[in-house]
């Protein structure tokens, strides 16, 4: 598993995790990465998700990424499938509102 973190600097970090064996860590899936507290240069992967607190940098890539999944899914799903599952989805970013 390959990622990219510190997202809001001017050149970003990426990492790697060899030998990882999760079904949860697939491409595409945004994940938490874990940076050592005294080398930024030595970090982990920690789980799928995503963070409450992210920067506006943050936010945008997010952003961007889940539209362009969301695109391909639309492409290979059937139209009423999709419809059904985007029928419940959130219509903005209430953790930006506390």
């Amino acid at each position: 598993v390959s990622f990219t973190y510190f997202l809001d600097r001017p050149n970003p970090k990426t990492g790697i995790e060899n030998n990882l064996e999760m079904f949860e860590a697939q491409n595409g899936y945004p994940l938490i990465v874990l940076v050592h507290k005294e080398d930024e240069n030595i970090s982990f992967y920690g789980r799928v998700g995503i963070l409450e607190n992210l920067n506006e940098k943050e936010k945008e890539f997010l952003s961007k990424h889940i539209e362009k999944e969301m695109s391909k899914l639309k492409k290979k799903t059937p139209e009423y499938i999709y419809n059904a599952l985007i029928k419940d989805s959130v219509k903005e970013n209430k953790t930006d509102k506390k």
